[in-house]
């Protein structure tokens, strides 16, 4: 997938070198988890509104936030499983 993230030419026209592509893939990766910080922190500490766990009892936005990194690693792992099979 880096790969395909590499193939745009830059803004001088000229191909990207891996390392190149390398850091901007970095840069982006981060500034989505600053953005992501930034909105978790906007969310008031408590809502209305709270869904269940099933091991952890009711949870508002603020508490579901930090559980979506390990949840989308279990999709990942998942996905490429199922890759390795076809």
């Amino acid at each position: 997938m880096v790969e395909a993230w590499c193939r745009p030419q830059s803004e001088h026209g000229d191909r990207q070198t891996k390392s190149s592509c390398h850091c901007r893939i970095v840069a982006a990766y981060e500034k989505s988890c600053d953005d992501l910080n930034r909105l978790v922190e906007s969310i008031p500490p408590k809502t209305e509104s709270a869904l269940a766990h099933p091991w952890f009892g009711l949870l508002d936005a603020a508490g579901w936030a930090p559980l979506a990194g390990t949840h989308l690693a279990i999709h990942r792992a998942q996905i490429q499983k199922i890759r390795g099979r076809l």
